[in-house]
């Protein structure tokens, strides 16, 4: 059954990565995207709105591609690379720090300084 180009859209306005990773996401997002006829820049749009806001703030630092292939690409790999590093931070054991001195502040630094 095939579905209209106004379904498509409506579709894609509402696709939200939520929980699953951005190659997941963008599989479901590519097969309405191509059904519903919008041009790449709305397509870039809507990609954009519908991932998951901890891949949102890690793009801000990044010029972004202009083609949806390009977007999908960098989205992945910074998924990706978020994903390892969460993996990573689970896996290391807590480190106990080891007993630092007082440190001086800037107040006492400056009162020891007007003392001599």
């Amino acid at each position: 059954m095939r579905i209209s180009s106004y379904d498509s859209a409506q579709g894609l306005l509402k696709l939200f990565q939520g929980n699953q990773t951005v190659a997941d996401f963008a599989i479901d997002f590519r097969i309405r995207a191509q059904q519903s006829e919008w041009n790449m820049a709305a397509q870039c749009d809507a990609f954009l709105n519908g991932l998951a806001d901890y891949v949102k703030d890690e793009l801000v630092s990044h010029d972004l591609p202009t083609t949806l292939d390009g977007l999908v690409e960098l989205a992945t790999h910074t998924d990706l690379r978020i994903q390892a590093r969460r993996r990573e931070k689970l896996q290391k054991p807590v480190r106990q720090q080891s007993p630092q001195h007082p440190r001086r502040t800037m107040f006492h630094c400056t009162r020891l300084f007007r003392e001599t």
